[in-house]
């Protein structure tokens, strides 16, 4: 007698989906906008659009900003991005080439290192921050180590972030005290020089600031901090680097973070950047001028001369 079995069934595994990325490959001009949207096609049929679900990312973020809805911002570098959306495990990425509309071209310091720079209105700029061991005659920029000592200099002085070599030369330059940026000897090359006060009130409201904010200290203005930030993967995600005009203006400021001028330590590396004037605004104070991750605007402030701060040119 032959016996029955009962049976059961198993289910074949889903094939993976397709993922698609729309527009494809694309090329676009410094503040241009493009909308990205991904497309989940599914096996069996039909489609998920994933455009919100997804984690959207770009690299190397040197040319523009992507938010997670899919949306990129170009800023003022040259450059090709790739931007990948994933979901769920599955990925998929489109190239974004970014054709930079700024006016550009390099400066050559002291020792020998070439700058990039950008022009913004009528002045020419450093797009990088300097990285001098030497003043134009030839002496060189003490290098300070020691934290007691850096905070009582009444003398020009330079330092990497937390005295390590890797951060001055690979990405945010040396940080000085005000010291060197006003020392007789020059820490710019002929036809170049620190910022004034003024300087960098003009360079703002080219890009928007009005004149009356201008002059005010604190923070001010509406989005010029984020047109001077540049590279959004360095900074720490927040007001600045969200916003639409982010990278514009080609200035490339990066978090550099600063030194202390009580203690001689660092603090604030991805999170604000801060910048000298030439002009001191009493015996222990002179001008200088701020970005912080979570604004979008400038801040002008009177700072101790012995911080330690990024230092960008002007050309005369």
């Amino acid at each position: 007698m032959q016996k029955g079995h009962s049976v059961r069934l198993v289910k074949n595994q889903d094939s993976a989906p397709t993922l698609t990325i729309s527009p494809p490959d694309t090329t676009v001009s410094t503040g241009d906008a493009v909308q990205f949207t991904c497309t989940i096609y599914l096996s069996e049929g039909g489609t998920i659009d994933a455009t919100i679900a997804a984690n959207w990312s770009l690299s190397p973020g040197k040319a523009g900003m992507i938010n997670q809805t899919g949306h990129f911002i170009a800023g003022g570098n040259s450059g090709i991005e790739t931007v990948t959306a994933t979901y769920k495990g599955y990925s998929v990425t489109v190239s974004v080439t970014v054709q930079s509309t700024l006016e550009t071209g390099t400066m050559t310091g002291t020792d020998g290192t070439v700058y990039q720079t950008v022009k913004i209105g009528d002045q020419w700029w450093t797009a990088e921050n300097l990285k001098e061991t030497q003043y134009c005659n030839g002496d060189p920029i003490l290098e300070e180590t020691d934290d007691s000592t850096w905070a009582g200099l009444l003398t020009g002085a330079r330092c990497a972030y937390d005295n390590d070599m890797h951060n001055e030369s690979d990405t945010y330059g040396y940080l000085y005290n005000w010291y060197a940026v006003i020392d007789s000897r020059s820490i710019a090359p002929p036809g170049w020089h620190v910022p004034t006060d003024e300087d960098w009130k003009k360079m703002t409201m080219t890009l928007g600031m009005s004149r009356s904010d201008a002059d005010n200290l604190s923070y001010r203005g509406n989005n010029e901090g984020s047109q001077l930030a540049g590279d959004a993967q360095k900074w720490v995600d927040g007001i600045l680097d969200n916003n639409d005009a982010f990278g514009q203006s080609g200035f490339a400021a990066l978090p550099g973070g600063y030194r202390s001028n009580i203690s001689g330590h660092f603090d604030n590396l991805c999170v604000r950047t801060s910048f000298w004037a030439s002009e001191e605004e009493s015996a222990n104070y002179a001008w200088s001028r701020y970005l912080y991750f979570d604004y979008s605007r400038v801040g002008r402030f009177s700072s101790h001369k012995n911080f330690g701060f990024s230092v960008r040119l002007v050309k005369d």
